[in-house]
C-alpha cells in the first residue's frame, strides 16, 4: 500500500508464543528491511483496555491469519462497528458473511488484503455500512446470555 502511494500505518497488538523471541523477530526484521519503522507499531502483549482503545481508534480491523478457529478479536472489532477484513481461514467464514458484514480474502494473499483495504478506503459509505451490519450481527448472534441459555438447554436435554 505504501509503495502505491497510500499513507497507511499498521498497529499490531499481541505477542508470539515465545514472548517476543519468535515470530516477532521476523516481523521486526521485515519492518527494518522495508524501512517501515515509522509506519508499523508492534504493541506486544496488551491488556483488554488497550485492546479496546486500539480497536476504537482504528479505521479498519484486519486479521490475516493462516488458520483461525473462530476469531474473538474479529467479534470485538465487529461489536465496536469497525469494518473488518479477514482471511477466510478456519471458522472465520462462519462469522463473517463476505460483503455483508466484512470482507473475506484467501489466506496468504497479501495483494487481496491490500485490494480490500483500498476498496474500503475509497468507499467510506460501504465501510460504514459493513461496520454497522457487523455490530448488529454480533449483538444478534453472539450475546453471552444467548450462549449461556443454549448451553443450559443442551445440558438439560442430555
Amino acid at each position: 500500500l505504501r509503495s502505491g502511494g497510500r499513507d497507511v500505518s499498521l498497529v499490531i497488538a499481541g505477542e508470539d508464543d515465545q514472548g517476543g523471541g519468535g515470530y516477532r523477530r521476523s516481523l521486526e526484521d521485515l519492518i527494518r528491511h522495508h524501512n517501515l519503522q515509522k509506519h508499523v507499531n508492534l504493541l506486544g502483549a496488551v491488556d483488554e483496555d488497550e485492546v479496546r482503545k486500539q480497536i476504537l481508534d482504528a479505521h479498519y480491523f484486519l486479521l490475516a491469519s493462516h488458520n483461525e478457529p473462530l476469531g474473538v478479536a474479529l467479534m470485538e472489532a465487529m461489536s465496536c462497528e469497525v469494518p473488518v477484513i479477514s482471511t477466510a481461514a478456519g471458522g472465520v467464514a462462519e462469522l463473517i458473511s463476505d460483503g455483508q458484514d466484512g470482507i473475506l480474502v484467501q489466506p496468504r494473499a497479501p495483494e487481496a488484503v491490500a485490494k480490500a483495504i483500498v476498496e474500503l478506503v475509497e468507499n467510506p459509505v460501504r465501510a460504514q455500512a459493513l461496520g454497522q451490519s457487523a455490530r448488529r450481527k454480533v449483538i444478534d448472534r453472539f450475546d453471552s446470555t444467548k450462549g449461556a441459555e443454549t448451553l443450559v438447554q443442551e445440558i438439560h436435554r442430555a
